[in-house]
This record gives C-alpha cells, sequence and structure tokens, in this order.
C-alpha cells in the first residue's frame, strides 16, 4: 500500500523543548519498513533509527524500501536530518529506492561503541542502492560519523545513488581523540561528488 505520514507543527505549536527531542517514525530494532512517504517539519528527524547501545537489538536487520521523507525547519527549531541512526553492533541496514530530502545534510549515521574481543568482526554493515539525498544548499548529502574509539570495519555500499553533494566521513565529536575512519566505502555508479 502507501501511506503519508505528515508531522508538521507550527514552532509555536511543538515548541522549543520538544523539537529536538520528537520525531514522526522511531525504530530500535529489527524493522522493515516499505511504501511511505512522510513530511516533518520543526521536530528532530523524519525517522530516528537508535539503538542507543542496548545489547538487546545486536544484530538487528533494518530494511528500508520505497521510504521518502521530507524533512524542514520552517521554525528554524528541531534539526535538519531527514533520516539519522545510531547502528550497534553487528547490525545490518539496508536502503533501497529511497528518497530523503532536507534542508542541511538529509541522511546522517553513526556508530556505536562495539565491545568484546572482535570489533571488526562484530562491526554493522551498510547497503544503500539506487537512493537520492537532496538539499536545497551546498552541504553534505550523507554522512558517517565515527563515535567509537575502537578499530572497525563497517563494510558500506552505495550504488546507484544520486547525492546532490558531498559525502562526508567525520569524528562524531570533533573534540574527541581522534577514532580511526571504520567506513569501508564503496561507492559504484553513483553521482560524481567528493567524499
Amino acid at each position: 500500500g502507501y501511506v503519508e505520514l505528515q508531522f508538521l507543527p507550527t514552532a509555536q505549536e511543538i515548541g522549543t523543548i520538544a523539537a529536538p527531542l520528537l520525531s514522526p517514525l522511531n525504530t530500535r530494532g529489527s524493522c522493515e519498513i516499505e511504501n511511505i512517504v512522510i513530511k516533518a517539519d520543526n521536530c528532530r528527524y523524519c525517522i530516528h533509527d537508535e539503538t542507543s547501545g542496548d545489547s538487546r537489538f545486536y544484530g538487528a536487520v533494518k530494511k528500508y524500501k520505497n521510504v521518502n521523507c521530507y524533512k524542514t525547519r520552517t521554525g528554524n527549531i528541531g534539526y535538519s536530518q531527514a533520516y539519522a541512526a545510531g547502528i550497534d553492533q553487528s547490525q545490518k541496514v539496508e536502503f533501497e529506492n529511497c528518497h530523503f530530502e532536507a534542508d542541511a545534510t538529509p541522511f546522517s549515521i553513526h556508530n556505536r561503541l562495539i565491545g568484546g574481543a572482535d570489533p571488526i568482526g562484530n562491526s554493522a554493515r551498510i547497503k544503500i542502492d539506487s537512493c537520492s539525498f537532496v538539499s536545497p544548499v551546498n552541504v553534505r548529502s550523507v554522512r558517517f560519523g565515527s563515535a567509537a574509539s575502537e578499530q572497525q570495519h563497517i563494510l558500506t555500499l552505495m550504488a546507484n545513488c544520486y547525492c546532490s553533494d558531498y559525502i562526508e566521513i567525520a569524528n562524531e565529536d570533533p573534540s574527541a581523540p581522534t577514532p580511526k575512519n571504520p567506513y569501508d566505502l564503496t561507492v559504484f555508479r553513483c553521482s560524481d561528488v567528493d567524499v
């Protein structure tokens, strides 16, 4: 089917305290989300996919197909990302034929601390196929953030995608000691943008 979810409060309706906390769709564990349009304004994100380091969600499998997210900040409150996630140990995250559009940085993922003796073997996997990431201003289209001090090896594939601007791999906290880049990123048949 087809679902359109609208979460469009004015700045006065939601207020500055609630805006950075609320998202119309929140996920933690395994999920499959298909055929949905999400329009959000003056809030956190369209989709907040955050396990918060909870071991119950290690190994979760997340699949997004035909998901279209449009995020605005007409009241200049909340955050700009359409999709934002904190991925955890051994998770698999897949996107197929999705569209993410926002005032700035439409798509943002960060890793979390991977415990145990094998931080590389327990790393997450990300597959992004035939998706678009659009911002009307010249800012990063996709952001992969690093929040873990241990080396990880997150196999990340972007194929047949359109990015309106550059892809960024950066530290989650720029003032923290520099963690190693955990993303083994392959970009195949995508728009010609800088990484």
